[in-house]
């Protein structure tokens, strides 16, 4: 999925592509094999700390083989700095590291993070149209992101918070087209206010990386204002793909559809 500071969003189907493409992937739900080649899960203690991993994949063969894997690791150690914990966890390409929770008086909180996602952000090196692969269309992204926080605890269950994210984007070619035109590299502030209602009542261990189904029980609500500033910013496609889509909204209606967008749709 893609994260804050993307630079742009999944694309949208136009309305005439709709039809085709439920058809399309209820026939994809019927002829794939989903298949988990690789699910392990652990669990580690040391003095004051705790980790755990797991790790899978997920396979289709309808149209094409295509497959994507994961593997997880965490540990955290308890009132590690400042009162506060520390947490590093690792996802595959994307490596998180957290100083959380540190009390800054009575109600207040502070955590501060540090998070960087290699090559793969958004799964942008991953372009597929119609379920096929078009490697000429996908190229690498990039970022590494400061993530500090304040939480203000107002009362039971009730949490306010502000974020003032800073992050930076960098792209790459991967076997990408002459004619496609990469995003521009770029340092964002993304300021948040956010809310909270937690009112869970599960324990830790729920939330460990080999609780792949965490049973969670409670309610918990969350919302959050917030802008995007970018250094850089232009225009980004496939020069290519622009005149198919002019071609095909102008021209009759064909068999086959090309989403409207950003280049960032994978197969899912």
């Amino acid at each position: 999925m893609l994260r804050h500071g993307t630079p742009g969003d999944l694309r949208i189907l136009p309305s005439t592509c709709k039809p085709r493409l439920l058809q399309y992937a209820a026939r994809m739900r019927l002829a794939s094999v989903i298949l988990a080649l690789t699910l392990v899960a652990s669990t580690a203690h040391a003095e004051g700390w705790h980790g755990s991993a797991a790790g899978g994949a997920d396979f289709a063969f309808v149209p094409e083989t295509t497959g994507f894997g994961f593997v997880l690791f965490e540990a955290t150690g308890e009132d590690k700095v400042g009162e506060g914990d520390v947490r590093l966890y690792y996802n595959t390409d994307t490596i998180h590291l957290e100083i959380e929770r540190i009390p800054m008086g009575q109600n207040f909180e502070f955590s501060v993070a540090l998070r960087g996602e290699i090559a793969f952000a958004g799964l942008l090196h991953q372009y597929y149209q119609q379920g096929l692969r078009r490697s000429e269309l996908g190229f690498n992204a990039s970022y590494v992101v400061l993530l500090p926080k304040i939480q203000w605890h107002v009362a039971d269950h009730h949490t306010l918070e502000v974020l003032t994210n800073v992050r930076y984007w960098f792209f790459g070619d991967k076997d990408t087209d002459p004619t496609y035109i990469l995003p521009a590299n770029t340092v964002v502030f993304e300021p948040r206010l956010g809310y909270i209602y937690w009112n869970i009542d599960s324990p830790g261990e729920e939330y460990r990386a080999s609780k792949l189904f965490p049973r969670i029980q409670g309610v918990a609500v969350g919302a959050s204002v917030g802008v995007d500033v970018r250094s850089d910013a232009r225009a980004w496609d496939s020069l290519v793909m622009d005149e198919t889509i002019r071609t095909k909204r102008s021209g009759p209606s064909t068999s086959g559809c090309v989403p409207d967008g950003t280049p960032g749709n994978a197969s899912g």
